[in-house]
């Protein structure tokens, strides 16, 4: 990886795509990304699982679609060869570094409009987080969700002050979401 800050959009593919950068006798055509070779699951590094995802192993790909109908690459499910997951790798073949959101999250969505049958879709809520505002901004009832995304990019002064006792009386979702974590509880606390 490269030694620079990455990014939240940071994701498998450009991972990929940097690894190929690097090792010169490598191309796309004969790269065998190990995510679609194996499967698994994959999570942006802000991305937190609440509950169990057992129930979406069955599928060949599940992922889930944001707020605004795009289909969000936080959290994403894939069995084995995943056709969908190939598709998508295969679309990299046109890769633009410019344009991170034309090459994940756009073309997830071209992707899953073209061949509806090899991904199962979630709305936002359930899959990941729908928006960093409302997490930062408002509480949410998140109790539903498989997983919640902290959106990390834009709001790290904010997260870097949080501590053990900032978060006690955070009024906001994301401060429900640690409270969860450390306590068991979402509810402020009294002290």
């Amino acid at each position: 990886m490269p030694a620079k800050f990455l990014q939240e959009e940071s994701c498998e593919i450009e991972t990929a795509l940097y690894y190929l950068r690097n090792h010169k006798n490598i191309t796309i055509e004969n790269y065998e990304d190990p995510f679609a070779k194996f499967g698994g699951i994959y999570l942006d590094s802000d991305q937190y699982i609440l509950r169990s995802l057992d129930e979406f192993r069955n599928n060949e790909c599940t992922m889930g679609m944001a707020h605004d109908g795009t289909i969000g690459s936080a959290l994403i499910i894939a069995a084995r060869n995943s056709r969908f997951i190939q598709k998508w790798i295969e679309s990299y073949r046109s890769y633009d570094p410019k344009s991170w959101g034309g090459n994940s999250v756009t073309m997830a969505t071209k992707l899953t409009e073209k061949f509806p049958a090899l991904v199962r879709l979630h709305r936002h809520h359930c899959m990941f987080f729908p928006h960093g505002l409302v997490l930062y901004n408002q509480n949410y009832k998140w109790s539903h969700s498989y997983a919640i995304h902290i959106f990390k990019n834009g709001h790290i002064n904010m997260l870097k002050s949080i501590n053990f006792d900032t978060v006690r009386k955070l009024n906001n979702t994301i401060g429900a979401f640690f409270r969860y974590i450390l306590h068991g509880k979402k509810e402020l606390c009294r002290k």
